[in-house]
Protein backbone atom coordinates (compact mmCIF):
# COMPACT_ATOMS: atom_id res chain seq x y z
CA UNK A 1 0.00 0.00 0.00
CA UNK A 2 1.37 3.48 -1.63
CA UNK A 3 0.92 6.42 0.99
CA UNK A 4 -0.05 9.86 -0.46
CA UNK A 5 2.36 12.40 -1.41
CA UNK A 6 2.78 15.14 0.24
CA UNK A 7 3.80 17.45 -2.10
CA UNK A 8 3.59 17.93 -5.93
CA UNK A 9 6.82 19.42 -7.52
CA UNK A 10 6.18 22.18 -10.21
CA UNK A 11 8.80 24.34 -11.33
CA UNK A 12 8.17 28.03 -12.12
CA UNK A 13 10.39 30.32 -14.11
CA UNK A 14 9.98 33.68 -12.78
CA UNK A 15 12.46 37.02 -14.49
CA UNK A 16 14.22 38.12 -11.87
CA UNK A 17 16.39 41.50 -11.35
CA UNK A 18 19.79 40.34 -11.42
CA UNK A 19 20.57 43.68 -8.97
CA UNK A 20 18.53 41.03 -6.37
CA UNK A 21 20.58 37.92 -6.84
CA UNK A 22 23.48 37.32 -4.22
CA UNK A 23 26.54 38.45 -5.25
CA UNK A 24 28.25 34.90 -6.93
CA UNK A 25 31.61 34.74 -4.84
CA UNK A 26 34.63 34.35 -6.52
CA UNK A 27 34.74 31.58 -8.84
CA UNK A 28 37.98 29.04 -9.16
CA UNK A 29 37.34 28.56 -12.68
CA UNK A 30 37.12 29.33 -15.79
CA UNK A 31 40.48 31.74 -15.45
CA UNK A 32 38.37 35.11 -16.85
CA UNK A 33 36.02 34.65 -13.69
CA UNK A 34 38.49 34.05 -10.97
CA UNK A 35 38.44 37.78 -9.96
CA UNK A 36 36.09 39.69 -8.14
CA UNK A 37 34.60 41.69 -9.75
CA UNK A 38 34.71 45.46 -8.17
CA UNK A 39 31.06 46.80 -7.86
CA UNK A 40 31.70 50.12 -9.52
CA UNK A 41 32.10 47.99 -12.64
CA UNK A 42 29.60 46.11 -12.54
CA UNK A 43 27.44 49.34 -12.33
CA UNK A 44 29.30 50.53 -15.09
CA UNK A 45 28.31 47.47 -17.25
CA UNK A 46 24.53 48.43 -16.33
CA UNK A 47 25.21 51.69 -17.87
CA UNK A 48 27.41 50.42 -20.81
CA UNK A 49 26.03 46.99 -21.62
CA UNK A 50 28.56 44.26 -23.00
CA UNK A 51 26.41 42.79 -26.49
CA UNK A 52 29.73 41.11 -27.51
CA UNK A 53 30.56 37.40 -26.83
CA UNK A 54 34.02 36.81 -26.12
CA UNK A 55 36.70 34.12 -26.40
CA UNK A 56 37.47 32.98 -23.18
CA UNK A 57 34.91 30.83 -22.16
CA UNK A 58 31.57 29.20 -22.68
CA UNK A 59 29.76 31.56 -20.17
CA UNK A 60 31.12 35.13 -21.97
CA UNK A 61 30.29 33.55 -25.60
CA UNK A 62 27.54 34.99 -26.83
CA UNK A 63 24.95 37.96 -26.21
CA UNK A 64 23.70 37.75 -22.81
CA UNK A 65 21.41 40.40 -23.81
CA UNK A 66 19.72 38.91 -26.37
CA UNK A 67 19.54 35.21 -24.61
CA UNK A 68 17.52 36.86 -22.17
CA UNK A 69 15.24 39.07 -23.53
CA UNK A 70 13.96 36.25 -26.08
CA UNK A 71 13.73 33.93 -22.82
CA UNK A 72 11.65 36.57 -20.49
CA UNK A 73 9.32 37.47 -23.66
CA UNK A 74 9.22 33.40 -24.86
CA UNK A 75 8.44 32.08 -21.31
CA UNK A 76 5.54 35.66 -20.99
CA UNK A 77 4.20 33.61 -24.63
CA UNK A 78 4.51 30.52 -22.85
CA UNK A 79 2.39 31.31 -20.00
CA UNK A 80 -0.32 32.70 -21.79
CA UNK A 81 -0.71 29.71 -23.84
CA UNK A 82 -1.32 28.10 -20.40
CA UNK A 83 1.90 26.13 -19.89
CA UNK A 84 3.01 25.44 -16.63
CA UNK A 85 5.83 23.77 -14.45
CA UNK A 86 8.48 21.96 -17.01
CA UNK A 87 6.48 22.63 -19.60
CA UNK A 88 7.43 26.01 -20.33
CA UNK A 89 10.64 25.59 -20.74
CA UNK A 90 10.26 23.07 -23.79
CA UNK A 91 7.43 25.36 -25.04
CA UNK A 92 10.25 27.80 -25.06
CA UNK A 93 12.93 26.34 -26.61
CA UNK A 94 10.68 24.75 -29.52
CA UNK A 95 9.16 28.67 -30.43
CA UNK A 96 13.35 30.09 -29.88
CA UNK A 97 13.96 27.15 -32.73
CA UNK A 98 10.63 28.65 -34.53
CA UNK A 99 12.51 31.59 -35.00
CA UNK A 100 16.10 30.60 -35.62
CA UNK A 101 17.73 31.05 -32.79
CA UNK A 102 20.37 28.87 -33.24
CA UNK A 103 24.17 28.15 -31.99
CA UNK A 104 25.31 29.14 -28.65
CA UNK A 105 22.18 31.78 -28.03
CA UNK A 106 19.97 28.21 -28.35
CA UNK A 107 22.13 27.01 -25.91
CA UNK A 108 22.24 29.65 -23.46
CA UNK A 109 18.70 29.94 -23.49
CA UNK A 110 17.90 25.79 -22.65
CA UNK A 111 20.48 26.48 -20.25
CA UNK A 112 18.69 28.58 -18.37
CA UNK A 113 15.18 27.01 -18.87
CA UNK A 114 15.44 23.00 -19.38
CA UNK A 115 19.16 21.85 -18.52
CA UNK A 116 19.93 23.84 -15.33
CA UNK A 117 18.22 26.49 -14.54
CA UNK A 118 19.50 29.52 -12.50
CA UNK A 119 18.28 28.43 -8.92
CA UNK A 120 18.46 30.49 -5.16
CA UNK A 121 17.91 28.85 -2.15
CA UNK A 122 16.58 30.80 0.53
CA UNK A 123 18.17 29.92 4.47
CA UNK A 124 16.33 31.18 7.40
CA UNK A 125 17.30 34.50 6.97
CA UNK A 126 16.20 36.37 4.14
CA UNK A 127 19.71 37.78 3.37
CA UNK A 128 20.88 34.15 3.80
CA UNK A 129 20.81 33.20 0.23
CA UNK A 130 23.45 31.44 -1.71
CA UNK A 131 23.10 29.72 -5.52
CA UNK A 132 22.14 26.39 -5.97
CA UNK A 133 22.77 26.81 -9.60
CA UNK A 134 23.89 29.11 -12.12
CA UNK A 135 27.12 31.50 -10.47
CA UNK A 136 28.83 31.18 -13.76
CA UNK A 137 26.09 32.21 -16.11
CA UNK A 138 25.42 34.97 -13.71
CA UNK A 139 28.69 36.10 -13.12
CA UNK A 140 28.97 36.41 -17.01
CA UNK A 141 25.41 38.25 -17.63
CA UNK A 142 27.02 40.92 -14.86
CA UNK A 143 29.73 41.33 -16.84
CA UNK A 144 27.91 42.25 -19.69
CA UNK A 145 25.54 44.05 -17.75
CA UNK A 146 22.56 42.39 -18.06
CA UNK A 147 19.77 43.50 -16.06
CA UNK A 148 17.10 40.56 -16.03
CA UNK A 149 17.39 37.11 -16.38
CA UNK A 150 14.80 34.00 -15.62
CA UNK A 151 15.51 32.33 -12.35
CA UNK A 152 13.58 28.46 -11.93
CA UNK A 153 12.08 28.20 -8.63
CA UNK A 154 10.87 25.20 -7.53
CA UNK A 155 7.06 25.31 -5.90
CA UNK A 156 5.95 22.81 -3.84
CA UNK A 157 2.38 22.36 -4.07
CA UNK A 158 -0.76 20.51 -2.28
CA UNK A 159 -2.06 17.32 -3.65
CA UNK A 160 -5.40 17.92 -2.56
CA UNK A 161 -5.93 21.50 -3.86
CA UNK A 162 -3.12 21.93 -6.02
CA UNK A 163 -2.43 25.16 -4.17
CA UNK A 164 1.06 26.27 -2.83
CA UNK A 165 2.04 24.85 0.61
CA UNK A 166 2.35 27.34 3.29
CA UNK A 167 5.23 27.33 6.02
Amino acid sequence: MTSAPQWIERWSYVVTPLATLPTPETLNRPACMTRRVPPWRRTYRRLVPSRGGRGCCWYHGGDWHRVNATAIRLVAQAHAAGATGLDVGDHVVAAARAEGLSGWQLEALESLLVIEPVRIELGGDPADRWYDNGRHRVTAMLDAGVRRTIVGRLELLDPATGQPLRN
